[in-house]
Order: C-alpha cells, then structure tokens, then sequence
C-alpha cells in the first residue's frame, strides 16, 4: 500500500501541492538569472549547514564556474571564531573559483589569501560585496549564498541579477 494512500491523501492532490510549493525565501532558493544560477541559502547557518551547503554546491556544480558567498553564523556564542575557522577550512576545499567572504568569515579565509590568491574576495558587508562579486561574473555561473539571516546576503542578489540600479 502507498504511504500516501494509507494517510487518506490523493496521491494527484499531493503532487500537485508539491508542484506549487512555494519555498520561503532565503532556504534553498534557486534564482536563474541571465545564465547565472543562485542559491539563496541565507535565512539560517551552522557549522552542519554549512557543510550540507557545501556538499550541495559541489554537487550541483557540474561544469560550470562556482562562485561561494560565505557569510557570518550567528548565535555560536563564545565558540563562535573556532566554528567559523573550521568552516572556513572547508570552503577552501571546495576549490570554488570565486570564494567570497563577508562579516566574520573574512578573518579565517584571510589566513588561506597566499593559497587562494584572487579567488579570494572580501568585503565587511553584503552591500558592499555586491559591486565587487558583480565584477568578477561571467555569465555561466552557479552562486550559492549561505550565511545567517543577519548577514543580509539578499542584497546582493540585485548586483548578480542586474538590478542594481533603479530604473526611470
């Protein structure tokens, strides 16, 4: 018997629902944008998601240029620093061909600048960031955010899709 059937659902209803679902912003969000592909990841962070983060990116990789925003976790308490170190270690064996660093990651991964040279980027902030990761695009890129939602990730995003500027 199908799990589904002995819940009582209708097997069309569920999939339909599953079609329509609608994931909150910032969890796991795919934008495609102009041959780019986002993932929006930045709603929540720990040392574990950020592994799973990671473990995601190189699988979804494939052949194209992978480009890795890290931002800040936040609610580590004291071991907060060691957390982000362990992580940062991590990222570097992603060997991600942009490796962007914002808030509390910018110390760990700037101890690994000799080994990653321009491939490093950092910025204290997202707004910031945003100008910096833009120049370095090419177009056929797979971006993965992954931070606490204090980080503010999101206000890159305008700089990846080409919404940084208003229109009149």
């Amino acid at each position: 018997m199908d799990a589904r059937a002995g819940a009582g659902l209708d097997p069309a209803a569920a999939a339909e629902a599953l079609r329509t679902l609608k994931i909150p912003g910032g969890r796991g969000e795919v934008i495609e944008s102009g041959g780019l592909t986002i993932v929006h990841d930045a709603y929540n962070a720990n040392p574990a998601s950020f592994l799973a983060a990671i473990a995601t990116a190189r699988q979804m990789r494939g052949s194209r240029r992978l480009v890795f925003v890290a931002g800040t976790m936040r609610e580590l308490g004291t071991e907060a620093a060691r957390h982000h170190a362990a992580v940062a270690a991590a990222l570097v064996g992603l060997d991600a061909d942009v490796l962007a660093a914002v808030g509390e990651f910018v110390p760990p991964l700037e101890l690994y600048r000799s080994r990653l040279g321009d491939k490093l980027l950092t910025a204290v902030d997202a707004p910031t960031m945003g100008p910096l990761l833009q120049a370095r695009l090419t177009g056929d890129e797979l971006v993965f955010l992954k931070a606490s939602r204090g980080a503010a990730l999101e206000r890159i995003i305008p700089f990846l899709t080409g919404q940084d500027h208003p229109t009149h």
